[in-house]
């Protein structure tokens, strides 16, 4: 199906029909505005319970939230293809999350949405990298809610309340982050290194990908032979090439994700190693 440009068209719940008897499920209709001649296509199979939320109400439930919190957010990229949808804010403040000296994070907000099924309509938390403006995201990492009613919903103001905590809480989240990423700033590595990560911590990276992380690096013009190369630097080369890519899929998020646990997942592990040095010196 060819891409819609319109996130916030109009959809329906259609009950799907067999030879006699009416099915279970239900066809999630979008209006077309872009073809009068085909006004609706179908974008999904879902189950009559399913709560079916426009991708407009959604981001307008979110908005008010982040409009009522402490902390000013812009505008920063909107993803749709038709099926899944992915709304991006960052702070437009600094917070006191350094990694290491003149390298700050800041807080991001994803609204997501789909009309296939494939995910509830939720927000969650990432970290947004100030020098590169990269997001990073990790759901083991940050917190998200998922979003159990709407607006017409009698239980809405309650849901409100439990989702701006999220938000309140944000900046100590994001923080976390950075002390466990402040790791990888003094881990040093080679390329031989950089394919241990890979296969112990991002196996299911795809090749290709990792071949664009690791030329993002190398190809870089300030990049120097003598150039001492970390996990952060490895890290924020793989989280550029996915956030930055032209023309982003769900699975560039998806890899997002699984890339920054994954390195979350090492730091750890350094963390480990220093501590059992530091048990035989003592």
């Amino acid at each position: 199906m060819k891409e819609i440009s319109n996130p916030f068209a109009e959809i329906k719940k259609v009950p799907l029909f067999g030879e006699t008897l009416q099915s279970s499920a239900y066809s999630v209709h979008l209006k077309n505005e872009l073809n009068y001649e085909k006004p609706w296509n179908e974008v999904g199979i879902v189950s009559k319970d399913y709560m079916l939320v426009n991708n407009k109400e959604i981001t307008d439930m979110v908005e008010t939230i982040i409009d009522h919190s402490d902390v000013d957010f812009s505008l920063d990229k909107t993803f749709f293809n038709g099926k899944q949808f992915m709304r991006c804010y960052k702070a437009t403040e600094e917070i006191d999350a350094e990694v290491k000296v003149g390298d700050n994070l800041g807080i991001g907000v994803m609204v997501s949405n789909s009309y296939d099924g494939s995910t509830s309509g939720r927000f969650s938390i990432f970290a947004y990298r100030l020098l590169c403006k990269n997001g990073m995201m990790s759901k083991r990492m940050f917190q998200s809610y998922r979003f159990k009613h709407t607006h017409e919903n009698e239980n809405w103001a309650e849901e409100m309340e439990s989702a701006a905590e999220i938000i309140k809480h944000a900046g100590t989240n994001v923080k976390e982050f950075a002390t466990t990423c402040s790791k990888l700033t003094t881990d040093s590595i080679n390329i031989n290194d950089m394919g241990k990560i890979r296969s112990d911590y991002i196996p299911k990276l795809p090749v290709s990908t990792f071949g664009k992380v690791v030329d993002q690096i190398y190809n870089d013009e300030y990049y120097s032979e003598d150039q001492n190369i970390t996990s952060w630097d490895l890290l924020n080369a793989g989280t550029h090439v996915l956030w930055h890519k032209e023309k982003q899929t769900v699975a560039d998020f998806n890899n997002n994700d699984y890339l920054t646990t994954g390195f979350l997942n090492y730091a750890n592990t350094l963390n480990d190693a220093i501590s059992m040095y530091n048990n035989d010196v003592n």
